[in-house]
């Protein structure tokens, strides 16, 4: 792209809008062009959006670019196995699934508009999975539920940035809500390569199981990531209480179905900014012409 063109591109730019959880640094730039740049020379990984260029920029910040592109060669192999298609339609109809699947086990899918991040609220008593996950498309079910409601915690740059936060309802929880072929599956197929970031995760009223889960859960994550749970926290008020009450008025079906409407919603506005979005578009906003001509020289050279 020469000058002149770059000099258009910038009109174009100017005359929209910017939205402010959209905005990126020059750091967070560079590292999401180098990440593009090293992808697009890997035969092993088809192209990504510029949009999941930059999540993986945003997290997992201390790895190496060589790392990076791991996760993102593990994420490429977990969506052709479990035949995710990344459309919000897809998104709603299988967490739906899921949610019935697993009654009760997810609560809710909010967003903290005074935070600027979303968060998610589960019942780990509700989750039995020797009952409830038995087939092949049972396990489909269950990984892509967990990978859109993933999704919908990041449909802007803010949101992942800042990270999500996780409630967590262990009261009652048993053994039977512990397969160790599902936890091992689950957390070498997707909890180690999606590129997230977790802002807290409050764990309530938790049980023997559940100290004896986070033992085997924490290898998953990376070491910034385990100062972030909080085991036996108490929500003012509900001490020694459980919250899930509180996500099933006036009834539980009200519940699920509001759900699933936010996870639509907040799926369908990840989708909104990855088309609108360009690492280009990003540069000309925070960098001369000269800089990002420069970016886009050295970038062509080492391809």
């Amino acid at each position: 792209m020469d000058r002149e063109q770059l000099e258009h591109s910038l009109n174009v730019i100017k005359a929209k809008p910017v939205d402010p959880l959209m905005q990126l640094t020059e750091v967070e730039i560079a590292r999401a062009v180098n990440i593009k740049a090293s992808v697009e020379q890997d035969d092993r990984i088809q192209n990504l959006s510029d949009f999941e260029y930059v999540q993986y920029a945003l997290t997992n910040i201390n790895e190496t670019v060589e790392q990076v592109l791991e996760r993102v060669y593990l994420m490429q192999c977990f969506r052709q196995e479990y035949r995710i298609n990344d459309t919000p339609k897809e998104g709603a109809k299988l967490f739906h699934e899921f949610s019935l699947m697993c009654p009760g086990h997810m609560l809710a899918v909010d967003h903290l508009p005074f935070q600027q991040n979303y968060t998610k609220t589960m019942d780990m008593a509700k989750l039995l999975p020797k009952e409830q996950i038995r087939t092949d498309e049972d396990l489909r079910v269950y990984m892509a539920g967990h990978y859109y409601h993933w999704n919908s915690m990041y449909p802007n740059f803010m949101a992942i940035r800042l990270g999500f936060t996780l409630v967590c309802e262990c009261e009652g929880t048993t053994m039977a809500s512990f397969d160790s072929e599902l936890f091992e599956k689950s957390g070498h197929h997707l909890f180690k390569s999606y590129p997230q970031n977790t802002k807290n995760v409050f764990v309530l009223n938790p049980s023997t199981t559940i100290n004896f889960w986070w033992a085997l859960f924490k290898r998953f994550l990376r070491d910034d990531q385990k100062g972030k749970y909080h085991l036996g926290y108490q929500i003012p008020g509900f001490e020694g209480r459980r919250i899930d009450g509180l996500y099933k008025m006036p009834t539980e079906e009200a519940g699920r179905q509001r759900m699933i409407s936010h996870v639509h919603e907040f799926l369908t506005l990840r989708k909104k900014n990855e088309a609108d979005f360009s690492l280009l578009g990003a540069a000309l906003q925070v960098m001369t012409l000269d800089e990002v001509h420069q970016v886009i020289t050295n970038q062509n050279d080492q391809t």
